[in-house]
């Protein structure tokens, strides 16, 4: 349950960021590295309902990596200020 309590702040945080920026006419473009984070939770999904052994390994990289895209939309963000 934390893992998707983790992603799903992260998405709900970053969307809400994008708006802001938006309203202050500042781009955030997506990364490569989002459309990466999103292959892999998509892969996850998969793995996890193939019940495959190393599914939850997998999800853990994908919270990893889910995390670290949103460090880098903030990261943007700032920069753009």
């Amino acid at each position: 349950m934390s893992k998707l309590l983790l992603i799903l702040s992260r998405e709900f945080f970053i969307t809400g960021l994008r708006v802001v920026a938006a309203s202050k006419g500042i781009k955030v473009a997506a990364s490569n590295l989002g459309k990466y984070k999103t292959g892999l939770q998509i892969t996850a999904i998969a793995f996890l309902l193939m019940d495959y052994s190393f599914a939850n390994m997998t999800l853990w990289l994908a919270v990893v990596l889910t995390l670290y895209s949103g460090y880098d939309y903030v990261k943007m963000y700032a920069k753009a200020r």
